[in-house]
């Protein structure tokens, strides 16, 4: 499936004995159709898969958010682009899903926070590495950076009916936390 004027497509990959729950082609679509073509040009897939089908070659281990990890424990990867292939995106579903809860991510809303974390974090790697070089030492950083910009421009847009609801939420948790740290 295309996605808008940037042609990035979505491919499921899954290994045998994993299926794709329903909810997540349909989210990945949402996120993706609002995304200014200027940020995933030069993003070739996003590839919906498992960890469970990674190869013994391919399980090594990997430097995420300052720690090393194995990638089967990753939720998605970034794959930059080389000579031989174009940029592309991997998320392993099931650690998302394992993390989050099958039946939370039935909403759509849920599914969207969920998959818009892992999503617009790898899109963020992308966008720092091709799209806008930061030459900052820190691509965690950038893309984290990214993350929240992407986030922030998706919701407001796609749920503005429920922004006046998550600001009150946002004003009385940092009541709650000034009170905390006032009167302990």
């Amino acid at each position: 499936m295309l996605l808008g004027k940037a042609q990035t497509r979505i491919q499921e990959a899954c290994s045998t004995g994993f299926i794709l729950p329903r909810y997540v082609r349909p989210s990945f679509v949402r996120l993706l159709r609002t995304i200014p073509a200027e940020y995933v040009g030069g993003l070739h897939t996003v590839v919906l898969t498992d960890s469970q089908g990674l190869s013994r070659r391919r399980s090594g281990k990997v430097r995420a958010r300052g720690r090393r990890t194995t990638v089967r424990d990753c939720w998605a990867l970034y794959h930059a682009k080389t000579r031989d292939r174009e940029a592309w995106i991997e998320v392993f579903v099931d650690n998302v899903v394992k993390q989050w809860g099958m039946g939370i991510l039935r909403v759509p809303f849920w599914a969207d926070l969920a998959f818009s974390e892992v999503l617009f974090h790898e899109l963020g790697h992308h966008i720092s590495e091709a799209v806008r070089p930061s030459g900052h030492g820190n691509p965690e950083g950038a893309a984290q950076r990214w993350q929240r910009k992407l986030t922030r421009s998706y919701f407001a847009r796609q749920y503005w009916y429920l922004m006046p609801l998550l600001l009150l939420v946002w004003a009385i948790g940092r009541l709650v936390a000034v009170s905390r740290l006032r009167y302990g």
